[in-house]
C-alpha cells in the first residue's frame, strides 16, 4: 500500500477474458482485486479482448468514467462507452482510446476521432498541464515487423482509395501538445 497512485492497463488482459466460458476472466478479475480495491485501475482494451465484440471487456469495466456517449451491440445492448473516455487526476488529463477501432471497426474511427479532438481542445492547461493518452497499440515501433503496420495505421490513420490518410493520431497529438 502507498506505493502506487494508479494503474494504467493498456490491453491484453487475462489472455483471454472469454476463455473457458469466461472463467479465465473471472479468475483474473479476482487476481487484480487486491490491487484494484485500493488504487484506481484504469484500462483500455487491446486485441486480446476482441472476442464477442469486446463484450467481456465492455461488461467487466463498466465502472470506467464514461464521458463519450454510449456503445450499442447485439452482444451487450446499449451501455456507457468505456472504449474511449477521459478523466483528470491531479495535474494530469488522462485519455483512454481504442486503437483497435482502426483495425476491426472502421466505422467507429470518425466518432472516436471527433470526440478525441473535442476532448483535447477542451483541456485546461492551467489546471492539468500534462496530457497522457493511452491505447493498446503503439504509434511507433522499432522492434520487428509484428507491430510496424499497426503503428503506421494508428499514427497516419486510415488510408483512402486516393492514397490520402484520415484520422491519424500523430498530427492530432502534436496539434494539442499531448505529452505522453
Amino acid at each position: 500500500r502507498g506505493e502506487l497512485d494508479m494503474v494504467l492497463h493498456v490491453g491484453d488482459m487475462a489472455y483471454d477474458f472469454h476463455s473457458d466460458n469466461g472463467r479465465n476472466g473471472d479468475a483474473w478479475m479476482r487476481d487484480i482485486e487486491p490491487l484494484a480495491a485500493y488504487v484506481p485501475y484504469m484500462v483500455s482494451h487491446g486485441n486480446h479482448e476482441r472476442a464477442q465484440n469486446f463484450n467481456h471487456y465492455t461488461q467487466r469495466f463498466r465502472n470506467m468514467p464514461s464521458n463519450s456517449g454510449t456503445l450499442t451491440s447485439a452482444e451487450f445492448g446499449t451501455v456507457p462507452n468505456n472504449w474511449w473516455y477521459s478523466w483528470d487526476d491531479g495535474l494530469v488529463h488522462f485519455v483512454a482510446i481504442s486503437t483497435e477501432v482502426y483495425f476491426d471497426y472502421h466505422h467507429m474511427v470518425p466518432e472516436q476521432y471527433k470526440w478525441l479532438e473535442k476532448d483535447l481542445a477542451a483541456v485546461n492547461r492551467s489546471k492539468t498541464p500534462w496530457v497522457v493518452v493511452h491505447g493498446h497499440r503503439p504509434l511507433y515501433c522499432s522492434c520487428d515487423e509484428d507491430c510496424d503496420a499497426p503503428a503506421t495505421t494508428n499514427r497516419m490513420g486510415l488510408q483512402w482509395p486516393d492514397g490520402t490518410f484520415k484520422y491519424g493520431l500523430e498530427q492530432l497529438f502534436y496539434q494539442h501538445g499531448v505529452d505522453f
